[in-house]
């Protein structure tokens, strides 16, 4: 889906991709547990933040790796696919870094484009 930069700017624009992330619909499946806010977002050089509520983790409660994969990596290539000018994205939960979001994937580090196998990237 296009969408277009408002007086807002990045900041505005990412919370708009996060808008489109977490819509349910008959044409698409959020990779995100149901519940999950953006606390906050900024950017720091290359680097984004994304600061999720609570939700992610408990929304990911009992569920497997490729779940934790796709919300993880559902946020971080969709955001660097949408600003180029970026290279990492981090994860915080209510404010703070955590090891991970389920048990599989750490995030406690910014995370980098992800491609599978070396083919195409993947992103929502």
């Amino acid at each position: 889906k296009l969408l277009t930069m408002r007086k807002g700017g990045k900041v505005e624009l990412a919370r708009m991709i996060f808008a489109e992330l977490t819509r349910d619909d008959a044409s698409s499946k959020s990779p995100l547990p149901p519940g999950v806010k953006l606390r906050a977002v900024s950017f720091a050089g290359r680097l984004i933040i994304l600061d999720l509520s609570r939700e992610i983790i408990s929304g990911l409660t009992n569920t497997g790796s490729r779940d934790e994969m796709l919300a993880v990596y559902g946020l971080v290539n969709t955001y660097l696919k949408n600003f180029p000018d970026c290279s990492e994205v981090q994860i915080k939960v209510e404010g703070r870094p955590v090891k991970t979001l389920a048990g599989h994937i750490e995030v406690n580090k910014p995370l980098a484009f992800f491609t599978e196998g070396g083919g195409h990237p993947f992103s929502f």
